[in-house]
């Protein structure tokens, strides 16, 4: 029913907005900026979890706005309230990759760290990362065709080819610095541009 619906949106969008929250964390961190760096894990949660709320209504309402917007672009049916849940739900991937790093990383570090530079555990998160958000962009292609009639030649545009070019100037530092590590051509990984990841 409504109740359940309205529960199923709150729990999405303080997942994804708890992970916006950490990005923008992870970028104070790498730059050194004080008010994060001496952040202890129990800061560091409380703070993502406040930040996260605001962070998951503005997904929550003015992604849905935007995502219905674009679902009307392709000749799909336009229904707000569907449109912010399936926003949230193909968000999840790789938002719940990025809580994911952050509980295995106050298991595993005395306190908060950035996983842009070079280990083994942060090569795999960000890998991990890049893969979950090609595949929500495929989540949201296939949605909005199946789900909302959306024309598939321009839903392909506004929902898969669009994005997918984005996300492809975004994590192009990170692959290149690899490609480069990789050959010997470098000493650690380029700095992974989060902060350009939306909500």
């Amino acid at each position: 029913g409504m109740r359940y619906r309205r529960l199923t949106l709150l729990m999405m969008s303080m997942i994804v907005g708890i992970a916006a929250a950490f990005r923008q964390f992870e970028m104070i961190l790498l730059i050194g900026q004080p008010c994060v760096s001496s952040f202890t894990w129990k800061s560091y949660w409380i703070s993502g979890a406040i930040c996260g709320s605001a962070a998951g209504l503005i997904s929550c309402y003015l992604g849905g706005w935007w995502f219905d917007v674009r679902v009307g672009w392709t000749g799909g049916r336009r229904d707000f309230h569907r449109s912010q849940f399936l926003n949230l739900s193909t968000s999840l991937p790789p938002c719940l990759a990025t809580v994911l790093w952050e509980v295995s990383s106050s298991m595993r570090n005395a306190e908060p760290i950035p996983f842009y530079y070079l280990d083994m555990m942060g090569m795999l998160t960000a890998t991990v990362l890049i893969f979950m958000t090609f595949y929500s962009v495929f989540l949201r292609f296939l949605a909005v065709c199946r789900d909302l009639q959306a024309r598939r030649v321009t839903a392909g545009v506004w929902f898969l080819a669009l994005p997918a070019a984005y996300y492809l100037a975004v994590f192009a530092p990170f692959v290149i610095g690899f490609i480069k590590l990789a050959y010997g051509a470098g000493n650690r990984i380029e700095k992974f541009p989060l902060w350009l990841i939306p909500l």
